[in-house]
């Protein structure tokens, strides 16, 4: 049951895994594309919706300045600046733009004015449609700035722009001369201005034309500007303005791009100051945010136009990821969902089947042979099911032949032991040391009593052959020996036996090679070759010969000292070996000892004290005529022997002894040598 879990458990899990793994990667290639496309049509949209701000300012210029062009080409306006005095074109202005309404649909102009060609104010009439009075022009504007009188001879001239008065206040302007369309725009008697408040009714209305938001910040109004704007002018102050001109034509306006944009919420102080086309105004979330800095016509940023407006193609974008992702992990899971039912049905039921009836069979083992497991399943599990069958069927029949090899080898096994114990005993009765070696592996199998009582070894220490005989540094070299010995069976071998304390057994080894039972009980090999050790112990009779050896050299030097003694009594050979001593300068010796035979007849102690006198000057003292060649040691000791023991009888025996011994070993030996 635990093994049916277990696959169960397992199958389930790698469908979950591939399931997390298939999922993610689709999320991961289809959000990277869907945001990769999106993100190029928002950046799309960002210069499109800025294209139309810009466009529909531009709208008012052009709209402006082709109203303009009507009334500065009337021939009216031109012979006005012609003959009317100044008094009189500002009676004859306040009858013609007497009208605000008209003055509003017509040109759209808060202030109109006429001046002469070196800016100086002519005729002016002002009215303020947001309270619908009649207001005076202001002062400032009494005197038109180079900016609006540059080229103005040319009679296509026409100058646009922005003008910002000291109080602040902002005016969209144009100037163009005026002409006489039925003198044949022949010269130019002035210049006609037209100034328009820039107030939130402008900006609603390009609002409105642009369908998005727009918040004007005027940077010389002097009043204070919201925090949000006064750290993104930090940002945009030192890129480039837009810069209005005269052509129609939007492209040719200069840095007309956004120079900022950004993704982000409103800001509740941002809010006072937005103006919305329809309810955008109440739009909540986040918004593309983008920023247009225009110059006046001094050259200086007079407002920032702030544009915002809803990321629809984003949240589309997000909104079609949610849905294709959870249609896709519905497929997933339902794909998921049937294939677990398919395997459960075709794969997993007929393995456990199959498991089953194998725990079955194993708990009755006895009966193999009639032990079937039904055939189910796909093919291949059928097929291994089949497999299995006639395995169980093979085992079976093994199995039969197994036992029956395993009774024969019990039976032979049995023989092969009784056949070694009966070896052992046979091998324990002989007193020679007897080792069994492996030809094979040169472990030493069996050894008898006498080893083990000689060696001291135990039965636990039996190894290999080349830990007692060490002959050899090489067990090859030590097995070529051995294999020598086998083919030459008249051939033995003596070396040293090597016990647990280091102690070497002399012993003479013989070799022969037999068939020995295998203790190993292989069914392959009962029998193997084995090396028969006989090692004979040497130690006795290596005793024996040391001694034989020793008393020979005892001997020989008894008849040497017996030699000499007959030599030192005959006068002829005496005087013969003198000679020899002579030859060889070494005649101190000899005569040393003729003058101790000669101190030891002297009687009288007085005498010999003399005579040791004698002694201590001729053979001891250094400087004397026969200083004995021999250690100084020895010299010394026996001159303090001498010394103390003055008229003594035994005064010069060491002395003598030392020098008998070293004269018969030396000079007497090759002498005696010579002689035979």
């Amino acid at each position: 049951m635990k093994d049916v879990c277990s696959l169960r458990v397992k199958n389930v899990i790698v469908l979950a895994v591939l399931f997390l793994v298939v999922m993610t990667l689709f999320m991961a290639v289809l959000l990277g594309v869907l945001l990769s496309s999106f993100e190029y049509a928002e950046r799309s949209d960002i210069s499109e919706t800025t294209t139309r701000v810009t466009r529909a300012i531009m709208d008012d210029f052009k709209n402006q300045m082709d109203i303009l062009l009507t009334y500065s080409n009337w021939d009216s306006s031109y012979y006005l600046m012609k003959t009317y005095s100044v008094d009189q074109m500002n009676k004859r202005l306040n009858v013609s733009y007497g009208n605000i309404d008209h003055v509003e649909e017509l040109t759209g102009a808060n202030f109109i004015g006429y001046y002469f060609l070196n800016g100086t104010v002519a005729g002016k009439v002002g009215y303020d449609f947001e309270s619908r009075m009649a207001v005076p022009m202001p002062t400032e504007m009494y005197q038109l700035p180079s900016f609006l009188m540059e080229n103005i001879q040319i009679l296509s001239t026409m100058n646009i722009g922005y003008w910002t008065l000291k109080d602040g206040t902002l005016f969209l302007v144009m100037a163009a001369p005026v002409q006489c369309s039925g003198c044949g725009f022949t010269d130019t008697p002035g210049i006609m201005m037209w100034a328009r408040y820039i107030r939130s009714v402008y900006v609603s209305q390009v609002s409105n034309r642009a369908q998005v938001c727009i918040t004007m910040y005027n940077l010389q109004s002097g009043k204070e500007l919201d925090s949000e704007f006064t750290a993104v002018w930090n940002q945009i102050k030192s890129k480039p303005y837009i810069y209005p001109n005269s052509s129609s034509i939007i492209s040719e306006w200069k840095n007309t791009d956004p120079t900022l944009i950004r993704m982000g919420n409103v800001a509740e102080s941002a809010k006072n100051q937005r103006i919305c086309f329809g309810n955008d105004s109440s739009s909540t979330g986040e918004r593309i945010i983008t920023y247009q800095t225009y110059q006046d016509i001094y050259g200086q940023p007079s407002f920032v136009l702030r544009t915002d407006f809803s990321r629809s193609v984003r949240e589309l974008g997000l909104q079609s990821f949610g849905w294709s992702y959870g249609f896709t992990c519905l497929v997933v899971i339902l794909s998921s969902l049937i294939i677990f039912v398919l395997n459960e049905v075709i794969v997993v039921t007929p393995l456990v089947n199959l498991g089953y009836h194998l725990r079955k069979i194993m708990k009755n083992t006895e009966n193999l042979a009639d032990s079937t497991i039904p055939v189910k399943g796909i093919t291949e599990i059928s097929t291994l099911t089949q497999r299995i069958n006639t395995m169980l069927r093979v085992v079976a029949a093994s199995s039969e032949q197994i036992a029956k090899r395993g009774n024969l080898l019990e039976q032979l096994l049995e023989k092969a032991s009784l056949e070694e114990q009966k070896t052992r005993i046979l091998l324990n009765s002989i007193s020679d040391m007897v080792l069994a070696v492996d030809r094979k592996t040169a472990n030493v199998t069996m050894a008898n009593t006498a080893f083990f009582n000689k060696t001291r070894y135990s039965q636990k220490d039996l190894g290999s052959i080349s830990r007692y005989l060490k002959e050899f540094s090489q067990e090859s070299e030590l097995l070529s020996k051995i294999n020598q010995l086998v083919q030459s069976s008249r051939d033995s071998w003596e070396t040293h036996l090597t016990k647990p304390t280091s102690e070497k057994i002399p012993v003479k080894i013989s070799a022969k090679l037999i068939q020995f039972p295998n203790s190993e009980k292989s069914e392959c090999e009962s029998l193997r070759d084995t090396y028969l050790l006989v090692c004979k112990d040497l130690s006795e009779e290596k005793k024996l010969k040391e001694k034989k050896q020793q008393n020979q050299q005892l001997l020989e030097s008894i008849k040497l000292i017996m030699e000499f003694d007959k030599m030192f009594n005959n006068t002829q050979l005496r005087q013969e070996f003198k000679k020899q001593c002579e030859k060889e300068r070494s005649v101190e010796n000899f005569l040393f000892l003729e003058t101790v035979e000669q101190y030891r007849r002297i009687p009288n102690a007085q005498d010999r004290v003399e005579k040791q006198q004698q002694v201590l000057k001729q053979f001891i003292d250094p400087s004397g005529d026969n200083h004995l060649n021999i250690s100084g040691q020895v010299l010394q000791q026996s001159k303090v022997e001498i010394e103390n023991g003055l008229g003594r009888y035994d005064a010069l025996d060491k002395l003598e002894t030392f020098v008998r011994d070293m004269v018969i070993n030396d000079t007497w030996f090759r002498y005696c040598q010579q002689r035979k």
